[in-house]
């Protein structure tokens, strides 16, 4: 379990200095503050490799440029720095677990980063498996040897021949979608006169589809569901040809969980993550989840399973005045729903559209007779009213307060 990291340096402030919960790890807050970077700098601590380009830093004067991790069972951190001179990142010193277990980073684009268990490559430096979005549904090849079959064919193989695999995919996508639409797999056809293969097919209330034709939301999540069962199983097997125990450790880590899903969806993806987690990787002794969200209603389905013994929930702010980012661990609050994370969280005044909220400012403005602080077009309450009835529902709780205070009538 990754319990500290801290970074100097490098990125868009010029120290960041994390605790990490031994559970949940959410990170928050506007684009272009730091958030994918801080999980490329999480996949470098557990693995020593990029998934991409290897972060550097801004500019050209030599500054001491490095990260400093460590783990809860660690005696003391371990620090990567960077070198100037070759641009490269090394672990200098301190002390690195020889296996930091099973690491799956879901990038936000679609594709899926996989580190494998040190110790089911007798030792060898872990070579990570770097899949694109399409590698993930085709497979990816190097020469002629094959390194992942990809959903299309495994998912097939599975199903037809009824494999565990198979079972455990559709235990876990059915786990990862919610009770109401339930990700169904069903029994692979041949569907298309061009392609002479079977087609993994997906049951929906209206009929049978083939999952190449399923939303992006659908899809996520599928190709999730299969990156996990597919590494527990490539897992397993590497370790029982070497001889050795399937790691106990997963870490996932994943950008922007709510991508393509409907707030239906974003409701019950994390609360469905640990027993996912757990499911496919049989064995599992820890689970980790670091993921970053811009989604209210996902923030808002974490509070019934919230425990700030093993979770954590970090804020990226920019500080204008002084031009810093900063990343809190935010004090864990319930809201009760997803306007009021809007609001106290994501820095909205109003739950509401820009003209919505411009309206209501003036009708505040008006009723307290901040006459010089009303914008051009809204100066007189009829202005104002017709702003209002253009923006607000019929049945909106300002409406109230205004018309007893202005005495204006629909």
């Amino acid at each position: 379990m990754l319990s500290s990291l801290d970074i100097s340096n490098i990125g868009p402030a010029k120290n960041f200095q994390f605790r990490f919960g031994p559970r949940f790890n959410f990170f928050t807050g506007d684009n272009g503050l730091g958030k994918t970077f801080l999980l490329e700098a999480i996949w470098w601590t557990l693995t020593g490799s990029w998934s991409g380009r290897p972060l550097r830093p801004k500019g050209e004067t030599p500054e001491e440029t490095f990260f400093e991790y460590s783990w809860a069972d660690s005696r003391e951190p371990a620090i990567s720095f960077y070198g100037w001179r070759n641009g490269r990142w090394q672990t200098h010193y301190g002390t690195r677990p020889d296996d930091t277990g099973l690491v799956i980073y879901a990038r936000v684009d679609g594709g899926f980063s996989i580190a494998l268990s040190r110790q089911a490559e007798r030792g060898r430096p872990r070579t990570p498996l770097h899949l694109s979005p399409s590698e993930v549904w085709e497979g990816s090849a190097k020469g002629r040897k094959v390194k992942c079959e990809g959903f299309y064919r495994d998912v097939t193989s599975w199903l037809q021949t009824k494999t565990p695999e198979g079972a455990m995919l559709r235990e876990v996508a059915h786990m990862l979608s919610p009770k109401a639409e339930t990700l169904a797999l069903s029994e692979p056809e041949r569907v298309y006169v061009d392609e002479p293969r079977n087609h993994p097919m997906l049951q929906m209330p209206y009929g049978k589809i083939p999952v190449a034709e399923a939303s992006a939301g659908m899809r996520r999540i599928l190709s999730l569901a299969y990156v996990l069962t597919w590494a527990s199983q490539e897992e397993r097997e590497r370790s029982r040809l070497a001889g050795g125990v399937p790691t106990r450790d997963v870490t996932l880590i994943i950008d922007e969980v709510e991508a393509h899903l409907h707030p239906k969806w974003q409701r019950s993806i994390v609360p469905s993550l640990i027993p996912a987690l757990s499911l496919s990787s049989s064995r599992t002794q820890g689970v980790q989840v670091f993921a970053t969200t811009h989604s209210p209603m996902l923030l808002a389905s974490l509070e019934p399973h919230f425990d700030e013994e093993q979770d954590n929930l970090f804020l990226f702010s920019l500080r204008e005045r002084e031009k810093t980012v900063t990343a809190e661990k935010m004090k864990w609050a319930i809201r009760g729903n997803a306007a009021y994370w809007l609001t106290s969280v994501f820095g909205l005044r109003e739950a509401r559209s820009n003209e919505a909220e411009q309206a209501i400012d003036a009708a505040k403005a008006y009723m307290e007779n901040r006459i010089q602080d009303l914008p051009e077009r809204l100066k007189t309450k009829e202005e104002i009213h017709e702003a209002l009835k253009k923006t607000l529902g019929g049945q909106d709780p300002f409406w109230p307060r205004w018309m007893v205070k202005t005495g204006m009538e629909d």
